[in-house]
């Protein structure tokens, strides 16, 4: 009965570590700004069957 006690004792103390880890994460990130980026747009192309394109944005420096 002991070691059960015990062992829920550990368990509700992890979990509010994991509690108050979790909020401090939370509350001390800084909101980020991207910066404008530009883009040309290339499309690539599989060479071997079933044949799949899809679009990729390459950065290039944008005009001022």
């Amino acid at each position: 009965m002991r070691v059960l006690r015990k062992m829920k004792a550990v368990v509700l103390l992890l979990a509010l570590v994991a509690l108050f880890a979790g909020a401090f994460t939370i509350t001390t990130t800084s909101s980020v700004t991207a910066r404008p980026s530009c883009c040309i747009w290339v499309m690539y192309c599989t060479v071997t069957p079933p044949i799949v394109c899809w679009e990729v944005c390459k950065p290039v420096p944008c005009p001022k």
